[in-house]
């Protein structure tokens, strides 16, 4: 190997049989973001080579290393074909730049670039009223003065826009032909709800009265009430927030106009915006973002695979059958994208695909609930997934019981016996999770029964009911970001896991936040109020008897709307921000200081 010669991604300079190559490191424990191709010869074995860049989509997240969009993209293609997988789960754009002109030392012929979910939350990360920047926040709020809550998404989508005119500018200078993926979203199954920003006047409280009846109109069957709260909701939000969008297309689904839900779901992602973020979305690419890939492509005459309206095609709202969670493809889904890609390439295309065994499958079935819950996923997909799991092979529902066993042990799950000798889930199935896991937990009781589940239960305790339940950086490591020793609520009502084993007594020690008035504070179990008191911005114990019956329960703390958020609130943030100082852009409707039994 000359010494010219650099690294592309992981794998490194070596000589491996005699041959210049690049040679990747053994992953370590937790595995980590490339594929698992071990020797890349710098001389092509095959009549031709291309290199597939991407994100975690084109990495074939739940379905590697057995299944991979350059595994089916090989398969269509042919034996004359070498296709390196160069995708990496994580990636950014000018990390796949940087690749691909890395990649030129193997002297591709073709280039396929499948990316874009991750652009919306990972790359313009100081748009954020939370970045620990004092510059950032201060251009935060000049934004947030002139725009209102619309101005830093605004500021955000500029200077997206410009990385992606600089990527695909890179990509031109290779002088190489260039194929673009524009990838497609799960637009029937996933939601992305957020919480109300702080709104004129009274606007808070009227939101979550429009909110309550457009979900009590869909459970009643009432698509026609849901519509119009819906948009009764998003007049006030201005279009903000994602939720409103949501339940349009929900109640579109229930009357039967899927192309009024595909609008509506659509505008759902395009809403979901890093920069007015409240609590934890999941990457999805918008329609900004595949415009902007098919403009890039159209500038420099790149090839375009258009999955939007190829699976559009296919199906009207595309939804789990083409994807595991919010963007990650099923065997389905990746095989209609590479078979696209593959006659983008050449004419004609390899008949058949990739075989996956049924425990392979199972496995990433497994995944999409633990992983989409870990994103956000509840109730009726979390359980899908579980049962489909269970159900295309029976020994997914040992790992399953292992998973509870994993969550109810009083050490991390890394270090119990339950994943040590589990030969099915792995880290990107989200084995590395702190919390309890409720929503998976509830969802094996429902699957396999509690007699199987309940003894695995664990000891009494009360646990939030998912993390993401609070304010996106309080809820993951952010860098220069302190973890806080509360739990604030960005919801006008706060969800626990309780495990016991008949009636218990409870403490939850809570406050309102500082300049709230006080307002009435209540702890409901199973849909039945358990006790209400008084609050204000001082700590205070609350205590209540729960009736609960052996094994997991849901606990609700449910806190006062204030009378008004109001426009006050909106400039105390920009005033604040002005300053450097972190500031909060969505009510905080309480804040938690422990909550246990006693």
């Amino acid at each position: 190997m000359d010494d010219a010669s650099r690294p592309i991604g992981i794998w490194r300079p070596a000589e491996v049989e005699g041959e210049a190559a690049f040679v990747r490191p053994e992953p370590g424990p937790f595995g980590d973001h490339w594929s698992d191709r071990r020797v890349i010869f710098r001389r092509c074995r095959r009549e031709k080579r291309l290199c597939l860049l991407g994100e975690s989509t084109a990495a074939g997240y739940l379905l590697a290393p057995h299944l991979t969009p350059a595994r089916a993209l090989g398969a269509r293609l042919g034996r004359r074909w070498d296709v390196v997988d160069l995708a990496r789960t994580n990636e950014r754009l000018d990390g796949l730049a940087a690749t691909a002109e890395a990649a030129l030392q193997l002297d591709p012929d073709l280039l396929v670039v499948f990316t874009g979910n991750n652009c919306n939350l990972l790359e313009t990360p100081s748009w954020s009223p939370y970045l620990p920047s004092g510059p950032a926040r201060r251009r935060y709020a000049e934004a947030l003065a002139r725009g209102g809550i619309l101005g830093p998404a605004q500021g955000a989508a500029r200077e997206l826009r410009t990385k992606i005119e600089t990527t695909f500018a890179r990509l031109a200078a290779l002088r190489l032909p260039v194929v673009v993926v524009a990838p497609e979203v799960n637009l029937a199954d996933w939601e992305s709800p957020q919480p109300a920003p702080l709104l004129p006047g009274d606007g808070v409280r009227r939101w979550y009265g429009r909110l309550d009846a457009a979900r009590e109109a869909l459970a009643a069957g009432d698509p026609n009430a849901a519509r119009h709260a819906a948009a009764a909701l998003l007049e006030l939000d201005g279009g903000a927030c994602p939720t409103g969008f949501r339940l349009l297309s929900s109640a579109a689904v229930a009357a039967g106009d899927l192309e009024r839900a595909r609008t509506a779901a659509r505008a759902e992602v395009d809403s979901c915006r890093y920069a007015h973020m409240a609590v934890l979305a999941a990457p999805q690419a918008t329609a900004t973002v595949q415009e902007l890939l098919r403009e890039g492509a159209r500038r420099h005459r790149f090839g375009l695979v258009d999955l939007p309206e190829i699976l559009g095609r296919a199906e009207r709202l595309p939804g789990r059958r083409w994807f595991y969670d919010y963007c990650h493809l099923t065997p389905e889904g990746i095989d209609l994208a590479m078979t696209a890609v593959a006659r983008a390439v050449q004419d004609g295309v390899e008949p058949g695909g990739l075989p996956l065994s049924d425990r392979h499958r199972a496995a990433a079935e497994l995944g999409a609930a633990v992983h989409g819950a870990h994103r956000g996923a509840r109730g009726e997909i979390v359980r899908h997934w579980c049962r489909r799991a269970v159900a295309t092979s029976p020994a997914a529902a040992g790992a399953l019981l292992d998973l509870v066993r994993a969550r109810a042990a009083p050490v991390p799950a890394v270090l119990t016996r339950a994943q040590i000798e589990n030969p099915w889930l792995t880290p990107q199935q989200g084995w590395r999770w702190e919390a309890y896991d409720a929503e998976v937990v509830a969802a094996a009781i429902d699957v396999l029964g509690q007699a199987e589940v309940g003894p695995l239960l664990g000891p009494p305790r009360v646990e939030p009911w998912t993390p993401l339940d609070r304010f996106y950086p309080e809820a993951m490591e952010a860098e220069g970001v302190p973890p806080r020793a509360l739990l604030r609520s960005p919801w006008p009502w706060t969800d626990y896991a309780l495990v016991a084993q008949g009636p218990v007594e409870i403490e939850v020690v809570a406050r309102l936040p500082e300049g709230s008035a006080p307002g009435e504070f209540g702890v409901s179990h199973g849909g039945k109020v358990l006790t209400r008191r008084e609050l204000d911005p001082a700590w205070r114990p609350v205590r209540a008897v729960v009736p609960a019956r052996p094994g997991l329960s849901r606990l609700t703390l449910d806190w006062p709307l204030p009378a008004h958020a109001g426009q006050g609130a909106l400039e105390r943030a920009v005033a604040r921000l002005r300053k450097g100082l972190e500031a909060d852009v969505h009510p905080v409707f309480g804040e938690v200081f422990s909550a246990r039994i006693v």
